[in-house]
C-alpha cells in the first residue's frame, strides 16, 4: 500500500463514519472522519506496536480525503480502489471532445501537452478536490497513461475498468435438459 495509490474505506456499517487520526497516537484524534466507501489516496504506511509492551503489530495508514482532510487510520478498514479508470469525454458535457487535455498540477493554469483519448485506459494514482474550468471546486483524478505519462484529469471524464466475465459454457444438465425434452 505504500507509495501513491488510491483505497476505499470499508466499514462494517454503511452508516459508520471512521475518525482519522492526526498522529497513530490513539489520543490523537482529528476533527475530520471518512464515510464508508470514500476514496482516500495513501501517502505513507507505518507498522506499530499495538500497545505498551505488546509484541503485537498493527498497520496504520495516513491517507489524504478528496476534501484534503489528511490522517491515519488502521490499514483494515482500506481495500484497494479500482484503479484502472477509462477515459469518456465523447460523452460528457459540456464539449463533447474526442481528448482531454492532463493538467500538469492541479493549478488550473498549469496544464501539459499530453491528451488523453475517449476510451484510453489509465490507472488512477491519487484523488483531490481543486479549482475547475469556472472556479468552482470540482473532484480531480491524478492518472498514469500506458506510455507513463502522469496528470490531472476531472473526475467525471473516468469511469472504472469493467471486468468482464468469461463466457459461461453450456453445463451437462442443460444440454441433458434439453435433449430429454427433444427425445419426449
Amino acid at each position: 500500500m505504500a507509495g501513491s495509490s488510491v483505497m476505499v474505506v470499508k466499514l462494517h456499517d454503511a452508516d459508520e463514519s471512521l475518525a482519522l487520526r492526526s498522529e497513530i497516537d490513539p489520543e490523537r484524534w482529528s476533527k475530520a472522519v471518512l464515510r464508508h466507501d470514500e476514496e482516500v489516496t495513501v501517502l505513507d504506511t507505518a507498522r506499530v506496536p499495538a500497545g505498551e509492551g505488546s509484541s503485537e503489530l498493527l498497520d496504520f495508514v495516513r491517507v489524504r480525503s478528496f476534501e484534503g482532510a489528511e490522517g491515519w487510520v488502521k490499514a483494515k478498514f482500506l481495500q484497494p480502489a479500482v484503479s484502472a479508470m477509462v477515459v469518456r469525454c465523447r460523452d460528457v458535457p459540456p464539449r463533447f471532445d474526442e481528448s482531454k487535455v492532463l493538467r500538469a498540477q492541479l493549478d488550473p493554469d498549469l496544464w501539459l501537452q499530453d491528451l488523453v483519448n475517449d476510451g484510453e485506459t489509465v490507472m488512477a494514482i491519487a484523488i483531490a478536490k481543486a479549482p475547475g474550468f469556472n472556479g468552482q471546486l470540482e473532484e480531480f483524478v491524478q492518472v498514469r497513461t500506458a506510455a507513463g505519462v502522469e496528470g490531472w484529469v476531472k473526475k467525471m471524464f473516468l469511469q472504472p475498468v469493467a471486468h468482464k466475465m468469461p463466457p459461461s459454457r453450456p453445463s451437462n444438465l442443460v444440454r441433458s435438459s434439453a435433449a430429454a425434452a427433444g427425445g419426449a
